[in-house]
């Protein structure tokens, strides 16, 4: 699965307590040689505030379709996993290159790149 693949995965808990299954975007690019991906997850939007490296993908955004998201979501950048790539469970969708433009600024933001 390429860049910006939506994905449903199965991700643990930052406290490392479970397993769960959830939504995520692929953000490192396919060509990698090892047998895994880096992704960052998504959340549904609850409408609370949202961290700089944060991204709202809001219902009405002319590309939600195409995610495959069925509800509002926030991506969060901040929040990075390298998993297997057998821990993917399938494809949901895909965000478009203009989404992916702004994963690309906030991907700046969290990692402190200028």
């Amino acid at each position: 699965m390429k860049r910006g693949t939506v994905v449903l995965a199965v991700l643990p808990f930052t406290d490392p307590t479970g397993l769960k299954r959830r939504p995520a975007v692929i953000v490192s690019p396919e060509n990698r040689p090892e047998d895994d991906v880096v992704i960052a997850f998504l959340t549904s939007f609850k409408g609370d505030p949202l961290q700089p490296a944060d991204l709202l993908i809001p219902a009405d955004d002319p590309d939600f379709k195409r995610t495959g998201l069925k509800r509002p979501s926030v991506l969060r950048l901040g929040k990075l996993f390298t998993l297997q790539r057998g821990l993917l469970l399938g494809k949901l969708g895909e965000l478009s290159p203009r989404l992916m433009q702004q994963v690309d600024v906030r991907l700046r933001i969290a990692l402190g790149l200028r």
